[in-house]
């Protein structure tokens, strides 16, 4: 029969994942007059990864952080929007407002799994957050069998005032620049 090694990585392969992704983007230029201009775009691209795993509810193999062992699902929009303003031959304005958001599901291992046959205590899997099996870290190279469940959802608004005023051989360039940005997971 074959006989875990010691000191040795105790895996042949950690199975084959495929990606799926989309992506859309949309640009509009448009002059409403000899003085205005505007600018607008969107953009979305969406990730699916899965994988079909070699053991059930393995997290990781090793070394540790290296696998793709999880079904992923990320998402990334963007908007922008740009209105520039000549007020005269020697001052210009813009005004830009951005937007950007990502999302991000992570499924790893025995998420959902029955923990009934596994002969645990139920006080470990009466308290669980998540159903699905707690983590077996049995060290020695071997694959670390669990379940990780994750949700992440940050994003980012940008407002920005920039004007330029032209004096003689000289410009004067000032603005502003609000950034507010939520992150969580």
């Amino acid at each position: 029969g074959i006989v875990p090694r010691i000191q040795a990585y105790n895996w042949l392969t950690s199975g084959l994942y495929y990606v799926k992704q989309t992506q859309v983007s949309v640009r509009i230029d448009h002059n409403i007059s000899d003085r205005q201009r505007i600018f607008g775009r969107y953009g979305h691209l969406f990730r699916d990864q899965n994988f079909n795993p070699i053991i059930v509810g393995q997290t990781s193999i090793p070394p540790q952080g290296t696998s793709n062992l999880e079904y992923l699902t990320r998402g990334f929009s963007n908007v922008g929007l740009d209105d520039t303003y000549t007020f005269s031959p020697s001052f210009i304005g813009s005004l830009r407002y951005g937007f950007v958001r990502k999302t991000q599901r992570s499924i790893r291992g025995a998420v959902g799994l029955p923990t009934d046959s596994l002969g645990l205590p139920t006080i470990l899997t009466a308290n669980q957050a998540t159903n699905g099996w707690p983590t077996f870290n049995l060290g020695e190279n071997i694959p670390t069998l669990g379940s990780q469940l994750s949700f992440v959802a940050n994003e980012q608004h940008s407002l920005m005032a920039a004007f330029t005023k032209l004096t003689g051989k000289h410009s004067l360039k000032f603005g502003i620049d609000y950034r507010l940005q939520r992150y969580n997971q």
